[in-house]
């Protein structure tokens, strides 16, 4: 589970630690992903191993990945059931997801840098799940 919350908190975080997370010149050792690893399903650039270090450096392991070309193809290698732990659609495409029940609520008491998240990208349109929760966590490159 904190594998899982930090690979969210690590989305929601990416703009503002990028700066640092490329200044790590050599990753720390990591083993081979375990079973109980959670699974990252995204764009090639965020599955880069310089995105992913402190990830590494946390948990000592790599994490497990799996990309995708475009928003179609994710769409559907869901709907025929596959199922990462963590995702990451565009804004413009939750709502096809959520429709479809292929997203869940996230809770963002779990996140340690949601609150460093501009408040406008925090109050998206349709953002919300509720109290405390989001159906998406803002993120970029």
């Amino acid at each position: 589970m904190m594998k899982r919350v930090w690979i969210a908190a690590a989305g929601a975080a990416a703009a503002l630690s990028l700066p640092f997370l490329a200044g790590n010149s050599a990753p720390s050792p990591a083993r081979a992903a375990s079973a109980d690893t959670p699974t990252l399903f995204q764009w090639e650039e965020y599955v880069d191993p310089s995105f992913l270090a402190e990830y590494r450096q946390t948990f000592h392991e790599t994490p497990k990945t799996a990309i995708f070309a475009d928003e179609d193809e994710a769409f559907a290698k869901i709907r025929a059931g596959f199922k990462p732990d963590v995702m990451g659609p565009c804004y413009y495409e939750f709502p096809r997801w959520k429709e479809a029940k292929l997203l869940q609520p996230i809770d963002t008491t779990k996140l340690k840098n949601w609150n460093k998240i501009s408040p406008t990208l925090r109050n998206l349109p349709g953002i919300s799940a509720g109290p405390g929760k989001v159906w998406f966590v803002p993120h970029a490159k």
